[in-house]
């Protein structure tokens, strides 16, 4: 190999044996993964899980205060991400915030309309409203995305077969059709 001396003599790494430029490198990359660290310090880490746990826990103490400040914080994190962002609307749900939780599913709908975890979370709030048919629409939307999903096949039973939660669903409609049953006096 033949290098120029007049290149070599102006670059330490190059005028330098060996042994001395990996020994350069080394601290040089040093330098570059501690400042990497110092700035992202929870690089190589995933989070979700922490605040996940955290906020079901508040849910199931149903601190719904706490859960949403839980929620916001990874929101205010991770604003972009929209799998954060829809537990927002699922906590709302949860708590009983029903036309809150459907403008935020509606609102994250309008960014991705792909994920049938979000129009499941839409059918809920809507069922919970008495909105049957709007609910039954967002339930096929979530099984149109994904039918082989057993929990958008047997939603909200989850335990259903897929004839089950269409007789289920037949059920919604009559009921939405014929009202609420009337007692005759006999």
């Amino acid at each position: 190999m033949r290098v120029c001396l007049k290149s070599v003599r102006g670059n330490p790494c190059l005028s330098a044996s060996p042994e001395q430029a990996a020994s350069r490198w080394c601290g040089l990359f040093g330098v570059v993964i501690a400042a990497l660290l110092s700035v992202f310090p929870t690089f190589g880490q995933d989070q979700s899980p922490d605040w996940q746990a955290q906020g079901r826990k508040y849910a199931e103490a149903q601190d719904w205060k706490s859960a949403l400040r839980i929620v916001n914080q990874e929101i205010a994190r991770t604003p972009q991400d929209l799998d954060v962002r829809a537990w927002r609307p699922r906590v709302m749900t949860w708590s009983g915030q029903l036309a809150e939780a459907e403008k935020e599913y509606l609102e994250i709908l309008k960014v991705s309309r792909t994920d049938p975890d979000n129009w499941m979370g839409l059918a809920g709030a809507y069922l919970r409203q008495g909105r049957v048919e709007h609910a039954l629409r967002a339930l096929d939307r979530a099984v149109e995305i994904d039918p082989k999903r057993a929990d958008g096949r047997c939603a909200p039973g989850a335990k259903e077969t897929k004839l089950e939660w269409s007789f289920r669903k037949a059920a919604l409609r009559q009921d939405r059709l014929l009202g609420p049953p009337v007692s005759v006096a006999v």
